[in-house]
């Protein structure tokens, strides 16, 4: 799934970029995420995880993107997601 998001993060690579790919998400991504119990930083590894968006980087992402990043996140774990469906 792709979002676009209105300003630019940093990945992991130490690209920069508004454009954001999340992969689908495995049981190995919540195993990853099953010890943390804060559930505002579950998410941040979760969606860090599934997009290469570095955690220092989310704490800046302004809350209209956070929307669209914590949106993108809710349709991928959804039994009926369709990886065609792209959002912008």
């Amino acid at each position: 799934m792709r979002v676009t998001l209105r300003n630019q993060v940093k990945l992991t690579s130490g690209e920069h970029t508004n454009v954001i790919n999340f992969r689908e998400p495995t049981r190995g991504d919540l195993k990853a995420v099953a010890n943390i119990e804060n559930d505002i930083a579950k998410e941040d590894m979760l969606i860090s995880r599934l997009t290469g968006i570095s955690l220092a980087s989310l704490d800046d992402v302004v809350m209209a993107d956070s929307a669209k990043l914590q949106q993108a996140l809710s349709e991928i774990t959804d039994a009926n997601y369709d990886p065609k469906h792209i959002m912008n």
